[in-house]
């Protein structure tokens, strides 16, 4: 896909805070491996961080990165991974700065966590006492990992909370148990990093020498905790940072995650050049509107490509196969005229089967 003039912009931005609002099949997952590629081929000197928001996508990400044999020898400048994972090396690494061991286990599954709060309880008489009193022990017990989980994403200790009691001292001697055991759960990770990076600033500018540019994909599902930890990492005067992420698919709102952060306060804690991508290079307008009518659904996009659909009826499925496989060869040797180069490659090539009957291409 040869970029357009406005993704070329983007890929070329050199310093400074970028904001990349970007739809559907617009092309913006290509537009960030393209632009790390120019800041790698640009520069010397420095590594890129590429956060994400899934393994998953980490992978893709270096996957993308790794096809262009070009930049090969260059592909250790390159960090990708999860905000989490890069935050859990960070206080694996550096946690003794906060008064933690380097070798400290994570707690990542439910299980272990209510094993840990019923540690609480049982040596606690108060404690005791209170969860004897209550008619669903287990629902309790729940809503209480719930709500120290909810207290750390937003960075608030024991001791600051504003729940009723016992919460408070609940919450005081699960945090507790879990250091004298050496271990820390999920939402500590990121409260860790953020400690980490405020009380050392030492740390922010040696990553700041590190990484000369930091890359957000999908920021639109940033929650405060991660939003928080970013900004620590940039200290006060780091701005090198590019988000990009649409705003209308975020997907993690369980996690509190909320787009204001990429949207709102990103924009007004960095200043960004913001661009807007809404041409669709994924779908073509004609199928795309077919399928808004079947479903009473209306897209708002500009399509790059018009399309082609075909609606046919076929005796059996076998004559279904046989039209797709014969249809696929057909594009393979005379091309298309909404493919660049006018060839079609097998990747590029997509059938919507609805029901039984309707072909579209």
């Amino acid at each position: 896909m040869q970029l357009s003039q406005k993704q070329l912009q983007i890929v070329n931005h050199k310093d400074g805070a970028l904001l990349v609002e970007a739809g559907p099949g617009s092309g913006k997952t290509r537009v960030l491996i393209e632009r790390i590629k120019h800041l790698l081929s640009s520069s010397k000197r420095g590594k890129v961080l590429a956060l994400t928001f899934s393994n998953l996508a980490a992978d893709e990400m270096k996957d993308r990165l790794s096809e262009d044999r070009a930049f090969e020898e260059q592909l250790d400048r390159v960090t990708a991974g999860t905000i989490h994972s890069f935050c859990l090396d960070l206080v694996q690494s550096r946690g003794n700065l906060i008064g933690l061991n380097s070798d400290m286990v994570l707690f990542e599954s439910e299980d272990d966590r209510k094993t840990v709060l019923k540690d609480v309880f049982l040596e606690n008489q108060q404690l005791k006492d209170f969860l004897a009193r209550q008619q669903d022990k287990n629902q309790i017990m729940q809503r209480i990992l719930q709500l120290i989980s909810e207290q750390k994403k937003r960075f608030v200790l024991p001791e600051n909370c504003n729940i009723n009691a016992p919460f408070p001292l609940i919450y005081s001697e699960y945090a507790r148990k879990l250091i004298d055991q050496n271990a820390m759960d999920f939402d500590d990770i990121l409260f860790f990093a953020y400690r980490i990076l405020t009380e050392n600033p030492s740390v922010v500018r040696v990553y700041n020498s590190l990484y000369r540019y930091i890359c957000i994909d999908e920021a639109q599902d940033l929650n405060f905790a991660q939003y928080q930890v970013i900004k620590a990492l940039c200290g006060d005067s780091f701005n090198n940072v590019m988000m990009v992420g649409d705003a209308n698919q975020s997907i993690y709102g369980f996690n509190g995650s909320d787009s204001d952060f990429m949207t709102k306060f990103f924009v007004s804690d960095f200043s960004p050049v913001i661009y807007k991508l809404n041409d669709n290079y994924r779908s073509a307008k004609r199928i795309v509107e077919f399928a808004n009518h079947l479903e009473h659904y209306d897209s708002v996009t500009n399509y790059v490509y018009e399309g082609e659909l075909l609606a046919i009826k076929l005796a059996d499925e076998s004559a279904e196969a046989s039209f797709v496989a014969d249809k696929i060869e057909e594009l393979i040797q005379n091309g298309h005229s909404d493919v660049e180069g006018g060839r079609y490659c097998q990747k590029q090539i997509c059938f919507f089967l609805f029901g039984k009957r309707v072909i579209c291409s």
